[in-house]
């Protein structure tokens, strides 16, 4: 247990050094030694996935989690591609930013797969709440856009499917967490990781579309936190299941 309580200690560390280099790093504008740091924390969170999966007792879920977090991986990959595509073409580095959205969509249906094979089975009126909550949360997304004067223009819908997996993937954690019948502490890592995953899209929604008030150091840190916590506590849920 000490050695795992250590190593667990080493995987975190790491993750928070490489977080910081990259916040730092890839400020005021991407540059290739930002782009080093960040796949060497996205490394960081899928070894860890794949170490702690080696815990893990549902070897399906464990499947699911591990193609997520690879899916992850993948998105930072183009995500962060910029320093390289200087010299290339408008084409070239829309085809990087839309591939890196498909790649997150894609780690998102993972999860969203892996928490609904654990909830209960024969649980019905879990469908009508999931479709509930997503229904008021966006609805919440909605009255905040407006509030701010975002206008999204033609990747309106993109960015509306993208916020109905998000948003998904939390509530599916949350039910599992609350009535998933696990224990305590696999459903509080698993509802705290996709929490933050939806604290730091939304923060870099803001960066992205809420105007200049929001392209700041402080708002960045949060995103890049966030998000790379969110995978490593997504990726230690493996080996408390």
């Amino acid at each position: 247990m000490a050695l795992k309580i250590i190593i667990t200690a080493l995987f975190f560390t790491a993750e928070f050094v490489f977080a910081f280099f990259f916040c730092r790093a890839g400020w005021p504008q991407s540059t290739k030694k930002g782009f080093y740091f960040k796949m060497a924390a996205s490394t960081v969170f899928l070894l860890f996935g794949i170490l702690c999966g080696r815990l893990a007792g549902i070897e399906t879920y464990r499947n699911l989690i591990i193609c997520g977090l690879a899916l992850g991986w993948a998105g930072d990959v183009f995500m962060t591609a910029d320093p390289f595509l200087k010299n290339k073409s408008k084409a070239a580095k829309a085809a990087a930013g839309i591939l890196g959205g498909l790649a997150f969509l894609a780690g998102h249906i993972c999860y969203i797969a892996a928490f609904w094979l654990l909830l209960l089975p024969g649980s019905r009126g879990l469908v009508y709440v999931y479709i509930a909550a997503v229904a008021a949360l966006m609805c919440v997304v909605i009255i905040i856009k407006q509030a701010l004067k975002i206008r999204l223009g033609k990747i309106t819908p993109a960015v509306a499917l993208y916020a109905v997996m998000l948003l998904s993937m939390l509530v599916f954690a949350w039910l599992l967490a609350f009535t998933g019948g696990r224990a305590a502490l696999f459903g509080a890592v698993t509802a705290q990781g996709a929490l933050m995953f939806v604290v730091s899209d939304f923060t870099l929604a803001l960066k992205l579309f809420a105007g200049k008030r929001f392209d700041t150091l402080t708002v960045r840190a949060v995103y890049i936190y966030t998000y790379f916590f969110a995978q490593m506590l997504i990726a230690g849920s493996l080996a408390l299941i």
